[in-house]
């Protein structure tokens, strides 16, 4: 990597003032995308708009590939001899090979202060193509460049979704644990492991990029279910797939990750609602891109609140599927779930009686 186009990130440049906004605890912006509502924005908008704010805007992501900047952490890794970050964020006698660049170290402030940016949820594509993408984005929203690395092919191959209402913005944190989710790895920031493959590789290590690094890892669930008898579980990395002997569609479950909004009181509870209808809308316009704020509805799953939304979908020619879907966002932990059942409408009587008991057993942990 050219080192000249690294960003220098600097407080005070590009007309930044010299503090960064009091949620961003390090890094301000210097060329920030256009960003969406607040959730409580999007009540607003609603309120005023007729619904059509609840749509959301799509930001584009910009595909910025940088063949030289590829995450060096495969056969033949640099040693990195005691490697760690100091209180200057520098490393300390790194050996860089021949057409590698070693990357400044973040000290623990400057890493919990990147952790804490926020930028667009948006996910799609392989893990391969999602990090290419995500290496220009960051550059250009944040004015750092975060690189992601999938430390096994099976990990690059995962295929990855949205798992954010769309009005909303996760921390770095909170994009990397839904990440970490669908792809069934641990995430971690290795002080040892940054390096990248640069054609024109100079001595000082530069600055303005970080590495995390995705292991394959166990997945723990965040919640249980009590399956009914004869019906099975399969995972699918983005989703819990369940279903019974003689019928494949039946529930999918799939984990949204976690929010940093919301909480127990009632304007906590409040803000989670909001956010459940946005994610609802998001995903009822998979299916009936006119549908509107008044068509979703209100039930329970377990014993939390869910926003919930029905309709009739062709599936094939001639051949509709009974749509119906749930969110839950809870209150004391602030994860959120989607939850999909979709039957033929010969099935209902064989399976929704099953999908009603799974429902009615889910606990979040």
């Amino acid at each position: 990597m050219n080192a000249s186009v690294v960003p220098k990130f600097e407080p005070g440049q590009s007309g930044v003032g010299s503090e960064p906004p009091s949620h961003i605890k390090l890094w301000p912006r210097l060329a920030p995308l256009t960003r969406r509502a607040s959730v409580l924005g999007a009540l607003v908008l609603l309120l005023s708009a007729g619904g059509n704010a609840w749509a959301g805007e799509t930001q584009t992501r910009k595909a910025v590939k940088f063949s030289d900047a590829i995450p060096y952490m495969k056969s033949g890794q640099p040693t990195a001899g005691s490697g760690t970050a100091s209180g200057t964020g520098s490393v300390t006698r790194a050996v860089t090979p021949a057409q590698m660049q070693a990357l400044k170290v973040l000290a623990p402030k400057e890493l919990a202060g990147l952790l804490q940016q926020r930028v667009d949820g948006a996910m799609s594509g392989t893990f391969d193509s999602f990090a290419n993408g995500f290496i220009g984005l960051t550059r250009d929203d944040l004015g750092f460049m975060v690189g992601l690395h999938p430390a096994s092919p099976s990990v690059a191959r995962q295929q990855l979704q949205r798992a954010f209402a769309s009005s909303y913005d996760p921390t770095l944190t909170e994009l990397f644990d839904a990440i970490a989710v669908q792809t069934q790895t641990k995430w971690a920031y290795k002080p040892d492991g940054q390096f990248v493959k640069s054609s024109k590789p100079v001595p000082k290590p530069v600055e303005g990029f970080a590495v995390f690094e995705f292991t394959p890892a166990k997945r723990d669930l965040t919640y249980q279910v009590r399956l009914p008898a004869g019906w099975q579980s399969e995972d699918k990395g983005s989703f819990i797939k369940y279903f019974g002997p003689s019928f494949p569609l039946a529930v999918d479950v799939f984990p949204q990750g976690r929010v940093s909004i919301g909480g127990t009181d009632s304007k906590g509870k409040e803000q989670l609602r909001l956010y459940a209808y946005q994610l609802s809308i998001d995903w009822a316009k998979k299916v009936r891109p006119d549908v509107k704020p008044s068509e979703l509805g209100t039930g329970r799953v377990g014993a939390y609140d869910a926003i919930t939304f029905d309709t009739m979908v062709e599936r094939a020619p001639g051949q509709k599927v009974h749509w119906r879907q749930w969110v839950v966002a809870d209150p004391v932990t602030r994860n959120v779930y989607f939850i999909l059942s979709s039957i033929l409408p010969e099935k209902e009587r064989e399976i929704y009686p099953g999908v009603q008991e799974l429902l009615a057993s889910f606990k979040i942990l």
